[in-house]
């Protein structure tokens, strides 16, 4: 529980564990991708061409944080919102497999139910033909 309310706390807005978890995963390296450890390049330096780069000093500005703060804010808002898709997307599948997951065992249901009248149909003409 305490996980789930710093994850609010803490700038996801969605607020989930399951939020989280898609975003740490989509936060990994090539090596952790195929069950390797931690590793991140030493210089992750990024340029930006000049109207980006303004673009950027410019919200930061209007924002009141600094550059790398403002581009932080939106690359984390980019990854998020990967997530949210992802999520969705699943969250579909899932649906869709419980939607015919409940369609099959009413389809069994009705089978069984016209199966136990045929029965109890047979045994009443059964009972009806050995009192004649």
């Amino acid at each position: 529980m305490r996980a789930a309310a710093m994850v609010r706390e803490n700038g996801l807005p969605s607020g989930s564990l399951t939020t989280a978890m898609w975003v740490l995963l989509q936060c990994r390296s090539a090596r952790e991708y195929q069950g390797g450890r931690y590793e991140v390049v030493a210089d992750r330096k990024v340029e930006l061409n000049p109207r980006t780069f303004l673009g950027v000093t410019n919200v930061a500005r209007e924002m009141g944080c600094s550059l790398k703060d403002a581009v932080e804010g939106a690359i984390w808002e980019m990854i998020e919102r990967r997530v949210c898709g992802q999520m969705r997307e699943k969250e579909q599948e899932e649906r869709a497999e419980r939607q015919a997951f409940e369609k099959e065992r009413a389809r069994r249901y009705r089978l069984e139910s016209e199966a136990r009248e045929e029965e109890r149909v047979i045994r009443k003409f059964n009972a009806a033909f050995r009192a004649t």
